[in-house]
């Protein structure tokens, strides 16, 4: 993740709109005729925003927040010296009973030139802003998961590297959008599949003695090289408490691997790309009943492998299947192995903490 960059707070801002995180062609930016004046009385803060979306991120949970809409910037700054001028808000250099009262026929001095740029991506909202403040950067990913910002030079250079986080083709590391850990009840945002790389998940299910719960996670990989995101999950332990875990990896793997699969075909068909959509993802495994149950070689026999025989039948022509071994014998499967097993043990101390209370 990129590390945030301090500057000092100007007023200017713009935003743009949320975009689907595929490859598009370039749009013109439709300019923002309103802007929002805000003041934070306690924190003795203030902004000007030209978007109600980042104006109600500033002000959310602010009880004495004070905020209005303008059509003209000018108008938005001089209601925020009516409260900058007030007594105790006034720099230590300027007596504020002898500050006039502002009003619109009264001139006020050009603005600096902007100094720098903050570029914001949020991957749960899929927006996408540039501000010119640390203050409004910090507020905006501030409590944010998987929130990528960086200081640039211009406006240009901030545009440029949204595009770069946003176009999956261009991604040489972990893709922002798909948070490290999450619920498969709150998928990420899509991601293009492009037929140009192979893709693999990976996946693991875990059950520890003394825990009354179990885990099962996957993790995508690009070319074997480049980690796009991972997903871990729990319940409480039943009778066959492993082998659903790893089952249950399997399916939840296979239906994202669908939905991922589907999504990129529909948009390269719906934007003749000439890039093409992949048409398989492998499921890498080390449970030897992933793969038998899910081609019927084995017969179903209990409740469990029964209803993963069946729910994944219609998953498999987007899946394909490869057995590899255990504990040591891949890194990917270790990493997946060692993340699952983690996560359930800090699972269960946070759920023994909640009963506690």
């Amino acid at each position: 993740m990129d590390a945030p960059n301090k500057a000092t707070p100007a007023v200017s801002t713009k935003k743009f709109p949320a975009e689907k995180l595929y490859p598009t062609k370039p749009t013109a930016t439709k300019t923002n005729c309103h802007y929002y004046a805000i003041y934070l009385p306690q924190e003795k803060k203030h902004w000007i925003v030209n978007s109600w979306s980042a104006c109600e991120k500033l002000v959310s949970g602010k009880s004495k927040a004070r905020y209005k809409k303008f059509s003209s910037r000018k108008a938005a700054k001089l209601f925020l010296d009516s409260f900058i001028s007030e007594p105790g808000i006034a720099s230590a250099t300027q007596d504020p009973s002898h500050s006039p009262p502002p009003s619109l026929s009264t001139p006020k001095e050009p603005p600096h030139p902007q100094a720098y740029y903050y570029a914001v991506f949020l991957p749960k909202e899929k927006a996408k802003y540039i501000v010119a403040t640390w203050n409004e950067c910090e507020a905006l990913v501030k409590n944010t998961p998987g929130a990528r910002y960086k200081k640039l030079r211009s406006q240009q250079e901030a545009e440029g590297y949204l595009q770069h986080l946003t176009t999956p083709t261009a991604i040489t590391d972990a893709a922002p959008y798909i948070p490290r850990v999450l619920s498969p009840k709150s998928l990420p945002p899509k991601l293009f599949l492009s037929s140009k790389y192979h893709w693999t998940m990976y996946t693991d299910g875990s059950s520890i003695k003394n825990i009354p719960y179990i885990a099962w996670g996957w993790s995508l990989v690009r070319d074997e090289k480049t980690l796009m995101g991972e997903i871990v999950d729990f319940k409480p332990k039943s009778q066959s408490t492993n082998i659903e875990a790893e089952l249950n990896a399997a399916l939840s793997a296979a239906n994202y691997a669908k939905n991922l699969i589907q999504t990129s075909h529909q948009y390269a068909s719906e934007h003749h790309l000439a890039e093409t959509a992949a048409s398989h993802i492998t499921i890498c495994y080390d449970y030897l009943g992933i793969e038998k149950w899910a081609t019927a070689e084995w017969k179903a026999k209990t409740p469990i492998s029964h209803h993963y025989q069946t729910s994944i039948k219609p998953l498999l022509g987007y899946v394909q299947f490869k057995k590899i071994r255990s504990h040591g014998a891949d890194h990917w499967n270790d990493r997946i192995d060692k993340l699952v097993r983690t996560q359930l043990q800090k699972y269960y101390t946070s759920q023994q903490q909640t009963s506690c209370q």
